[in-house]
């Protein structure tokens, strides 16, 4: 059954059009669902019981939320009363309120000095399979007063179409669509067979759309350095356990991905490319673009977690095993380009389009160069397991920073890679160089412990995992949408960093059918809220 939420009056007042609100970031360009009050009374108190999520009194602005549903209630007004004054806020962020609880106080002074512009602006935020239904849409309401219902469905409630409407679609229309690198643009997106046939401006109205309220639009993400997700990953080494991964990836927002195989020994590693090639195109979740092998072909002075014992000596006869045993859906490997014998493994994956990547490495920044003659042009976990960058030996982290021909992937959760650098590498880089991974480990997103990743515990601490044994970085718990957040929080235009978790990646790999929004592509879709959150996939 729907879960039913009714939204009360915060104030006495008077209701009044949208377009009479001269606020064009809370009207013309907000998003979802919203309504004004001309104020008559002194006290704005909670329109139902929930949470102070955000509370900023300067901005006259606060944010209820109630089981996934978020009300912004915003102050404005013209008066010679600014930044905060004229106001008194009786709660504070964190706070949990009961409807009707008083949260602000206008001063005695307010009603009387205001100008003639003065309102309260109240924006609902719920999912988009939420109805939203009138109760007063004109006239005055009283504090307390019921103005409308949202009504939410719960996922294991909602009929198979809209599931499969917001998972595997392969006709549909979807309408009221912000593009997100054009957010004052409006459109709809007609998809056909699975592609994108026409981007419509404006907003269309058709039986069965799927309606998009405002939503910023985004290609689907797109992960090509990760270990496992929601306890499912390639180290199980079975059919299923990757394809509940590509399912739970999906969940999340990211609707292709390179799962990653870690340094093993070769014949360990060819082993489980036998198993796991023939998943590859019967997912139904996120698309499996081929794996990345990050390894065995590594320094052993830079091994960072992955176990010595498996780092292999470069043997071109090695990898053209390892790739016969992948069955050719082998999408980039990580290499040490310094080590003795790698020139046939670097022509080799060069002549079947496999992407080399410079990781685990303690080249120089000659040999840096030398490699990128020969192809390697991308850098595994930018910072992570590499020769440092010095002043008189600039290694491979110089090289990878210095020259716009290397692309750096680099992993967004404060940790891996301090925010000033990330942030510094937006303004040094070309943007389409830069590509946003997650190099997450398998029990990311799993609840209950005891938890392993590569066959060894591991523990959450600090929002990365550790090795239990001897507390050395294991790997990462991001997910692709915080690393979004993440980015845009360090300074990225949210355009930039969506680019370089979808485009850009597509465009290392050469699929100009994915990443995109355009005519012909791929309708890989991510509907995104104002604060960034999930709210619907399109696949």
């Amino acid at each position: 059954m729907p879960k039913i939420l009714t939204v009360h009056a915060p104030i006495d007042g008077e209701i009044i059009p949208l377009c009479r609100v001269p606020d064009p970031v809370f009207s013309e360009r907000m998003l979802g669902d919203g309504l004004a009050i001309d104020p008559t009374g002194d006290t704005i108190v909670a329109p139902f019981d929930g949470k102070i999520i955000n509370f900023n009194p300067a901005l006259h602005a606060f944010t209820i939320e109630h089981d996934g549903i978020e009300l912004l209630i915003h102050v404005g007004v013209e008066t010679v009363m600014l930044n905060g004054e004229g106001f008194s806020p009786l709660v504070g962020e964190g706070d949990t309120v009961k409807q009707g609880q008083p949260l602000l106080q206008f001063h005695p002074t307010f009603l009387t000095q205001r100008l003639s512009c003065a309102y309260v602006i109240l924006v609902i935020t719920a999912p988009l399979e939420a109805k939203i239904t009138p109760l007063l849409s004109q006239g005055n309401a009283t504090a307390g007063q019921p103005l409308f219902t949202v009504g939410v469905v719960p996922p294991s409630a909602l009929p198979a179409s809209v599931v499969a409407a917001a998972q595997n679609t392969q006709d549909l229309l979807l309408s009221n669509v912000r593009l997100f690198n054009q957010p004052d643009k409006t459109v709809s997106l007609r998809v056909q067979n699975g592609k994108i046939q026409e981007v419509i401006p404006g907003r269309t109205e058709q039986i069965g759309q799927v309606e998009g309220r405002g939503a910023y639009v985004a290609p689907g993400l797109i992960d090509l350095h990760i270990h496992g997700f929601g306890g499912f990953g390639p180290e199980l080494g079975t059919a299923d356990g990757l394809l509940q991964m590509s399912q739970a990836l999906l969940a999340q927002g990211v609707t292709s991905f390179c799962p990653t195989l870690y340094c093993g020994q070769p014949k360990d590693m060819e082993n489980l490319l036998h198993t796991l090639s023939p998943v590859v195109g019967t997912e139904t979740g996120a698309r499996i673009l081929g794996f990345h092998l990050e390894g065995p072909f590594i320094s052993p002075k830079k091994p960072g977690v992955m176990k010595p014992e498996d780092i292999a000596a470069a043997d071109v006869e090695v990898f053209k095993r390892l790739y016969e045993a992948a069955q050719g859906k082998i999408t980039s490997m990580t290499l040490a380009p310094e080590v003795p014998g790698i020139e046939p493994v670097i022509d080799f994956c060069t002549q079947h389009n496999i992407l080399l990547q410079a990781g685990h490495t303690n080249a120089t920044y000659e040999e840096m160069e030398q490699a990128k003659a020969r192809g390697v042009h991308h850098v595994t976990h930018f910072c992570n397991a590499m020769s440092p960058f010095h002043h008189r030996a600039p290694g491979a982290l110089g090289a990878a920073l210095m020259d716009n021909d290397f692309s750096c992937e680099v992993i967004a959760d404060g940790v891996h890679v301090n925010p000033a650098i990330v942030s510094f590498l937006h303004r040094v880089k070309p943007l389409q160089n830069i590509v946003l991974v997650t190099d997450a480990l398998l029990p990311t997103g799993q609840q209950n412990g005891p938890f392993f990743a590569n066959k060894e515990e591991v523990v959450l601490e600090g929002g990365v995992w550790h090795r239990k044994a001897d507390n050395v970085i294991a790997g990462s718990a991001l997910t692709m949408l915080q690393g979004i957040k993440n980015l845009v929080a360090w300074g990225y235009p949210l355009s930039d960093a969506l680019l370089c978790a979808t485009a850009n990646p597509a465009r290392l790999l050469g699929r100009s059918d994915l990443g995109v929004l355009q005519e012909g592509t791929a309708a890989d879709l991510i509907l995104l809220d104002k604060n960034l959150n999930l709210q619907k996939v399109i696949h």
